[in-house]
């Protein structure tokens, strides 16, 4: 079973911005939520207790934080984005 990645994000951010164009460009499957909104707040502190951190963008798969933007640079250098687009 193909692993499911979820990332978090928010409207107007660069760094967003760049981690779905890496992920979109090498194919790779995700749900994205956007804490922009009425719920932002509920969402950074859920972040802050699930990643340690309230900024986005932030990476989990199938529930493990698994860092930021750079963790996703990183994996598509490295060529792991390629074994999750399978």
């Amino acid at each position: 079973m193909a692993e499911r990645l979820v990332i978090y994000t928010k409207t107007g951010c660069p760094y967003c911005h760049n981690a779905l164009d890496t992920l979109d460009k090498h194919k790779v499957p995700y749900d994205e939520i956007n804490i922009a909104g009425a719920q932002e707040q509920e969402y950074r502190k859920e972040l802050l207790e699930k990643a340690g951190d309230r900024g986005v963008p932030q990476v989990f798969v199938d529930g493990k934080h698994i860092g930021d933007d750079d963790t996703i640079e990183e994996w598509a250098a490295s060529g792991k984005l390629a074994e999750l687009a399978s």
